[in-house]
């Protein structure tokens, strides 16, 4: 995944480098089959996934599942 990828390199590559976590809510096709998933029910399966992303990032924070100073 190109993004989520860039970000990960980016973070490394720093002169003091940083942990990154990317958490993905959906993936998709660059082309004309992501205008027809977003069409579905306006945008919901995009939504649903997002906000099933941010409940994952919110579960690893309240279980501290990730590190308070990952420095």
């Amino acid at each position: 995944e190109m993004e989520s990828a860039a970000v990960m390199l980016a973070a490394q590559c720093r002169r003091n480098p940083v942990r990154a976590l990317a958490i993905r809510g959906i993936s998709d096709y660059g082309d004309d089959r992501k205008a027809a998933l977003d069409k579905i029910g306006g945008g919901a399966l995009r939504k649903y996934a997002m906000r099933n992303a941010v409940r994952l990032l919110f579960a690893l924070l309240d279980t501290e599942a990730l590190p308070r100073n990952p420095r």
